[in-house]
């Protein structure tokens, strides 16, 4: 029984372990300095100028100076970090941390 019940566990950190570096091997960081907000997208510049654009919606968690915020709180010229998820060619924002530059 025993030994049944250590199989068992020692399966299941397997498949956490390898699913949550799934995840992290499925994300991606952008790092820099908002240039833009429209609607649906966030513009941010990195630190070697290439801009890159991503994509925002009502799942995106937002954070200004470390407090919950909405993406319409994100304003040019913040520094922010995306945590983005591609899907084919686009960068979809799980979470955007900024702070006012």
């Amino acid at each position: 029984m025993s030994r049944l019940v250590l199989s068992l566990l020692l399966v299941a950190a397997f498949v956490i372990s390898t699913g949550a570096a799934a995840l992290a091997a499925d994300t991606e960081t952008h790092d820099g300095k908002i240039t833009k907000v429209d609607k649906g997208n966030v513009t941010i510049q990195g630190t070697d100028k290439k801009d890159t654009v991503v994509s925002v919606g009502d799942a995106t968690k937002v954070k200004v100076d470390g407090k919950e915020a909405k993406v319409a709180d994100l304003k040019v010229g913040m520094k922010a970090k995306a945590t983005c998820k591609k899907e084919g060619t686009k960068h979809v924002a799980v979470s955007i941390d900024a702070s006012k530059a």
